[in-house]
């Protein structure tokens, strides 16, 4: 969150060291603060940013994250990734791979589709109140894209990354053989 933050901030001309006063902490915790008053600003995640919105009425979002890398990169901002050992893939697995992506696929246009009722499943399995997850949900831009269609956006990502903090990345850019293809 850190590389992003910084990443938009530099693209609006905002020196984060200089012209921001900014204090780390624990989103969990941060949360809290916010939702009792404590804080003035934060950056948040879903869904903790939703149960902000709900414990504190005053609270308001400002700048969405997701909207301005798109607007300052061109491409989405890459939420999550399926990582498999390449050890695993093999001739075997090929299909369990191509099947499970079929199916992830499928549930994040359930749940997309189906918001009321993917509350209720979110409060049900993870404890997360309904209300709290029907808010989230469109703030979450959940959406499928396989490796070859998300291949150049997740190579833009890693290139922000890499520039800000090469550790962050593991030191060099993936090859090829990251992508997988099906």
């Amino acid at each position: 969150m850190d590389i992003v933050f910084n990443y938009i901030a530099e693209k609006n001309n905002i020196d984060v060291e200089n012209d921001l006063k900014i204090r780390r902490g624990k989103v969990r915790e941060l949360s809290q603060l916010m939702s009792n008053d404590m804080v003035e600003t934060a950056v948040l995640r879903e869904p903790l940013l939703s149960q902000v919105i709900i414990n504190n009425e005053k609270t308001e979002v400002v700048v969405d994250l997701q909207k301005e890398w798109k607007k300052e990169s061109t491409m989405e901002l890459p939420q999550s990734s399926l990582v498999v050992n390449g050890k695993f893939i093999n001739e075997k697995n090929q299909e369990l791979i191509k099947e499970f992506n079929e199916e992830y696929k499928k549930a994040i246009d359930w749940v997309n589709n189906n918001p009321k009722e993917a509350a209720l499943l979110t409060e049900k399995h993870m404890g997360t109140k309904k209300e709290i997850s029907e808010l989230a949900n469109p703030r979450m831009n959940l959406a499928f894209k396989n490796a070859s269609e998300a291949k150049e956006e997740i190579t833009n990502y890693f290139e922000i990354l890499s520039r800000e903090n090469p550790k962050a990345i593991g030191g060099e850019m993936p090859d090829e053989d990251f992508y997988y293809q099906y």
